[in-house]
């Protein structure tokens, strides 16, 4: 990596440099310890195809969302897709979850829960997780 760092300095020196390039190598040089956080943190990703996949079902859907040409619809889909994924990412099945949010609700005359942050995937008790639980090789 000091190899390339030398290299991209050394460019940076040149003065008949084409400007897109030397604005290319400008913004390397001020990101470089961000550009390389994936070397000293091995859980941070090397790239974001995993944001990059978890986006592509809601940009598609958009398209049919539009027909609608209701506000609250979009973003009722928008608030249900973040939830999802939150559920998902932390291996929580989004539809048991969803299931004993709603059963909160109905127990709670149709109101939210009076404790909403019990329901965050991170405040879980270890038993929801257990019951909420992807199955193993699912996401």
């Amino acid at each position: 990596m000091e190899t390339f760092r030398e290299t991209y300095v050394k460019e940076l020196k040149s003065k008949d440099l084409d400007p897109a390039v030397r604005k290319a190598l400008e913004s390397l040089r001020n990101h470089w310890s961000g550009l390389l956080i994936f070397v000293d943190h091995p859980k941070i990703p090397m790239d974001n195809n995993l944001s990059e996949r978890k986006l592509r079902e809601p940009c598609l859907g958009r398209k049919n969302y539009y027909g609608c040409a209701s506000r609250w619809s979009g973003d009722l889909t928008a608030a249900l897709f973040t939830i999802f994924q939150s559920a998902i990412l932390n291996h929580i099945h989004p539809k048991k979850f969803l299931q004993a949010y709603l059963q909160a609700c109905a127990q709670n005359q149709g109101n939210p829960p009076e404790n909403i942050s019990a329901f965050l995937p991170w405040n879980l008790l270890e038993e929801q997780k257990s019951r909420w639980r992807y199955p193993d090789g699912v996401p």
